[in-house]
């Protein structure tokens, strides 16, 4: 799978909610307010979670 956003790079991190990728540029949580029944295994959600614990 490619990144949404650049589909010439390969995906670093995949939605499994939405099915999609995003490279390591893009990678964060597509709905990061809303239920996700992946979010405990998710690396988009991880990346997020600790961004903004460093800018608190």
């Amino acid at each position: 799978m490619n990144c949404i956003n650049h589909p010439d790079r390969k995906a670093f991190s995949i939605c499994q909610k939405y099915n999609l990728g995003y490279c390591q540029e893009c990678c964060t949580c597509t709905d990061p307010k809303g239920y996700c029944k992946y979010r405990t295994q998710c690396i988009a959600w991880q990346i997020c979670k600790k961004s903004k614990e460093h800018s608190a």
